[in-house]
């Protein structure tokens, strides 16, 4: 089996394999069976002509993620599906790079609240749509601004 991009892949005798990835693939994991509800069987992965269940996912300490896939068992019904393979891979780090970047820029505009709640409020809603800002909460934040201004101006005419 071949690992694509920064993957790791280790198989074990017992037909499971391991998949490291310091990237998030969105896979849900299997769903064990209780007393009351079934079995839910995790993400069907294509995988080299081959379809593997996603057993379990385990955050790794150092960042990353550990996915244990086995291989489909037919008698289950495929509920999630994706592809594993170079272009899918691509497209993955593609795009968790710019969810890092849009959290940073979210962040950001968060710190910078006292003034980008200032701005006018097409420009606001945009931020909101973009980096998932709240609008409302920029223009609350702006107004420390204003009071802290109408404040020290108090002040300053009181101390004359």
């Amino acid at each position: 089996m071949r690992a694509f991009g920064t993957d790791r892949v280790r198989a074990a005798d017992d037909g499971r394999i391991f998949l490291s990835s310091r990237v998030p693939k969105g896979w849900q994991p299997r769903v064990p069976k209780s007393l009351t509800h079934a079995e839910h069987p995790g993400t069907a992965v294509l995988w080299e002509e081959a379809y593997y269940e996603v057993v379990d996912v385990d955050p790794l300490p150092g960042g990353g993620y550990r996915y244990i896939l086995m291989r489909w068992r037919d008698e289950l019904v495929m509920r999630l599906t994706d592809r594993y393979d170079e272009e899918s891979e691509a497209l993955r780090v593609a795009e968790h790079r710019a969810n890092r970047l849009r959290e940073s820029k979210r962040k950001t505009a968060n710190a910078l609240a006292l003034l980008t709640g200032h701005l006018p409020a097409r420009v606001q809603e945009h931020l909101g749509r973009e980096l998932g800002v709240l609008p409302h909460r920029l223009t609350l934040l702006s107004l420390l601004t204003t009071i802290f201004l109408i404040i020290l101006i108090i002040a300053y005419s009181l101390i004359d």
